[in-house]
């Protein structure tokens, strides 16, 4: 669930908010903004469907080659590189549709969020981007950043061009939550849909005497440390924990739901409480903290990164590790998969499982990563003619230009697996060939997952797409207007409780915990009225009412319900 005190932006950064096409232009009437020493603007290379001058210019950013959409790959790239080859067999299709439009690439760094935010507001950023690097890939971030005009209403050309009526129905459910009061800011390319999970070792659960873990109620973060203790042997440890891991123990019991009352009669609308809960906080913190010092089964440090915990259960030195189920279908060729250590000597496909994050204690599970998907937003100072093409190239790259450009993989390489799992280089086209955006694709491309892959691994790749989805509470209130509460009193607790041995009392460090939040909160003031915030918390704990009724019985009658009458009917009627 959000957490509506962890709403740092990094449009505060800004000093203010953007919310006109007229104040974009006048901010880039100024001086040209520069991150880290690079020039957000300057053109590199250009390509299109022929010579001489372009109607349309749509201008490209990111690195060379890899982030959407790249100009046309050199020849000799085309030659030597069947990813390169497919894509621009896939880039001329489009070309041919709409001549007269050219790409052109030019200096910009769009992976990273102060620089994002900063060319936009300059004026000086590509005319399509990921979306989700505005708000540093938080949803209520992301939809904050929309409010305040850093992306351009694509509304009308995704009906135009009939998007959603492609969509494929697994990626409906992000489709709806992703609509702001009717306007639409950006259109779905990649969609997992699973959330994060534990990657896992078969061969060190068979050596502990264990068959497989089974994706049920049992699966709980209690049995996760049995399986990471029974697995430590030697120097090799049971699992691998980086520091926003150890948020998971917690989220498992509805910490972010049950730790946010709504408090309309204050600034912000929302207090917290940490005290309520503090038993199920205090036996989630002493359960990692047993793992990592009692029972010694942890690989962690607070420097500790996703790449390193990947690189660790690469080599063998872990059994387990936390990440979205990406890495589950690799190419063939991919040179990390040829670092992967099997003591066994069985491949990577029969040693490694994925599974999706356990279940609390009484059932909870977060079904809100369903409406999760990474964006294509575009520039919202465009005019109108770019802004249409760029909306064009998206939706024929997700349908037509991904069948021709997999296909032509599949020729060059006889091997599904570089279909569906990313050819070395990264696909040309920023998509999840294993759960496509359009429908189409699962009848158009070449082969299968299945066939790439396997029963076994497709179903744990999409094991969490079976959960049904829960409300995200951003579905139900409006965007905030202005930044944010940030996180980090909370984040500096959970650090403290994993790496720093000696913790006296857990319980009396929630209690000043929440005395500091809502110290912090009593500073901010939400720009949701009053009436429209208590009608909007009406229904969004209405809702949960009803989907925790029916999706974890024991968690609604243990947990919500009590809670949902003694502190949020008084709070909102």
């Amino acid at each position: 669930m959000g957490d509506p005190q962890s709403t740092y932006s990094p449009l505060q950064e800004m000093g203010g908010t953007l919310t006109r096409r007229s104040m974009l232009r006048a901010f880039a009437a100024g001086a040209v903004l520069t991150t880290g020493g690079l020039t957000l603007s300057g053109c590199q290379k250009d390509s299109g469907a022929g010579g001489g001058s372009a109607d349309v210019t749509l201008k490209i950013g990111g690195v060379p080659n890899a982030d959407p959409y790249p100009v046309m790959p050199s020849a000799d790239k085309r030659k030597k590189d069947a990813n390169a080859k497919g894509y621009a067999e896939a880039l001329q299709g489009w070309f041919k549709q709409n001549p007269g439009v050219k790409l052109t690439h030019i200096n910009a760094d769009i992976q990273d969020t102060e620089a994002l935010v900063a060319s936009v507001g300059g004026g000086t950023a590509p005319d399509l981007f990921i979306g989700n690097v505005l708000g540093s890939w938080g949803s209520g971030n992301i939809r904050n950043a929309f409010v305040q005009g850093l992306a351009a209403d694509i509304t009308e050309l995704a009906e135009k061009y009939l998007f959603g009526r492609k969509l494929n129905p697994v990626v409906k459910p992000a489709w709806d939550f992703w609509q702001l009061d009717g306007k639409r800011y950006g259109l779905p390319y990649e969609y997992s849909g699973a959330g994060q999970g534990l990657y896992y070792r078969r061969d060190f659960l068979s050596e502990a005497g264990i068959s497989d873990i089974p994706f049920d109620r049992t699966w709980t973060w209690q049995r996760v440390r049995e399986i990471a203790k029974a697995t430590t042997s030697g120097k090799r440890k049971g699992i691998a924990l980086v520091n926003w891991n150890y948020w998971a123990f917690l989220s498992a019991n509805a910490h972010g739901l049950l730790t946010d009352v709504p408090a309309p009669d204050t600034t912000w609308n929302w207090r917290a409480d940490f005290t309520t809960h503090a038993d199920t906080w205090v036996r989630a913190v002493e359960l990692f903290r047993g793992m990592v010092f009692d029972d010694e089964s942890v690989r962690t440090d607070i420097t500790f990164d996703d790449g390193q915990a990947n690189a660790a259960f690469t080599r063998a030195e872990v059994g387990m590790w936390m990440g979205n189920p990406a890495a589950l279908v690799h190419s063939p060729n991919d040179p990390e998969a040829a670092k992967f250590v099997s003591p066994t000597g069985k491949p990577y496909e029969e040693i490694v499982g994925w599974i999706p994050l356990p279940f609390g204690e009484t059932g909870f599970y977060d079904g809100t990563a369903r409406y999760g998907n990474a964006m294509i937003s575009f520039r919202p100072d465009a005019e109108d003619d770019v802004l249409d093409k760029a909306v064009n190239l998206h939706t024929y790259m997700m349908g037509p230009g991904l069948t021709t450009q997999m296909k032509v993989i599949n020729e060059e390489t006889k091997d599904l697996r570089n279909v569906y799992g990313g050819y070395v280089g990264g696909s040309m086209i920023p998509t999840n060939t294993m759960i496509p955006v359009f429908a189409e694709s699962l009848e158009d491309l070449p082969g299968s997952a299945e066939e790439a892959w396997g029963k076994e691994i497709v179903d744990a790749y999409s094991a969490g797409t079976k959960l049904n989805p829960t409300p995200p509470q951003e579905q139900f209130f409006p965007a905030e207007e202005s930044p944010g509460p940030s996180g980090t009193a909370s984040d500096d607790a959970i650090n403290r409780w994993a790496f720093e041995r000696k913790v006296s009392d857990i319980r009396a460090e929630l209690a000043k915990l929440e005395q500091t939040v809502n110290k912090t909160n009593d500073g901010f003031t939400s720009s949701i009225d009053d009436e429209v915030f208590v009608e909007s918390a009406r229904r969004y704990y209405a809702a949960l009412d009803k989907v925790w009724q029916q999706e974890a019985p024991d968690f609604h009658a243990q947990v919500y319900a009590p809670w949902y009458a003694e502190k949020v009917r008084p709070a909102v009627g």
